[in-house]
């Protein structure tokens, strides 16, 4: 299975820093070196970004849902929406390429299961600051949805027999678990990056000559754009395309 692009994760970073970063709960431990530290509230905003595009809630909410810290049973983000009655536990991986591994998957349902079970000591003080909140969602809600977030290339097979375990055990004891993970892969961070508008305007003007071109030149010194512009507008102009094309043109016919 592929993984985001390069461009795209790039894109994808960019949009945490600037509108997620900022308003996450503070680290509980600032004893890490600084590089960790910027990595892991990367990692954290990215459980924001998946939870605001999933139910389309506000940035400011979603940050606020995450309990992702260097200590967090596995579980990433907790949020309740009023709208459907549903809990949604997320789980997140924040790297290019790699899949979701079965030891991270052990650990998401292993902190599932203590909040099903309501075991919750051991929890960090993200949960400990929300805890009736979320015990009180648990309590009342219709339905809990598992979430599992990455850009890799999916989930490999033992994570996935880890988590078919989980809803197996629960099968005859919460019915409100939902008997499908929701897959949050790099496809639907790429249309959250889209619909979020995080690819800026190129004001520029294009001409394109049919057969025809110039010796030593590239797209971007021809249109006078920079790496980056280039990459966006080809990626805009394929969509485009894509989209306004009939199919039989699309692919040659």
């Amino acid at each position: 299975m592929p993984s985001i692009s390069t461009e795209h994760f790039a894109l994808l970073k960019t949009d945490l820093l600037a509108h997620y970063v900022p308003l996450l709960p503070a680290l509980l431990s600032l004893t890490e070196p600084p590089a960790k530290q910027a990595q892991k509230n990367l990692s954290r905003a990215f459980s924001a970004f998946a939870l605001r595009h999933l139910t389309g809630i506000l940035v400011k909410d979603a940050c606020a849902a995450v309990i992702d810290d260097f200590d967090d049973f596995g579980v990433d983000a907790i949020y309740y929406q009023p709208s459907n009655e549903t809990v949604y536990i997320l789980q997140s991986k924040l790297k290019e390429s790699d899949q979701i591994t079965q030891p991270e998957a052990l650990a998401f349902t292993q902190g599932v299961r203590r909040l099903l079970s309501q075991a919750l000591q051991g929890f960090n003080e993200h949960f400990k600051r929300r805890e009736k909140e979320i015990v009180d969602a648990l309590d009342n809600c219709a339905h809990i949805q598992l979430v599992v977030a990455h850009t890799g290339s999916g989930i490999t097979n033992h994570a996935k027999i880890a988590l078919d375990d989980l809803f197996r055990d629960e099968a005859d004891g919460d019915l409100r678990l939902t008997n499908a993970i929701i897959d949050f892969d790099f496809t639907k961070v790429v249309n959250g990056l889209r619909s979020s508008q995080a690819y800026k305007t190129i004001d520029t003007t294009l001409v394109i000559h049919k057969h025809h071109s110039v010796s030593g030149a590239t797209p971007e010194t021809t249109l006078g754009l920079h790496s980056d512009e280039w990459h966006r507008l080809a990626d805009a102009m394929l969509a485009y395309l894509a989209a306004s094309l009939p199919i039989g043109r699309c692919l040659g016919g």
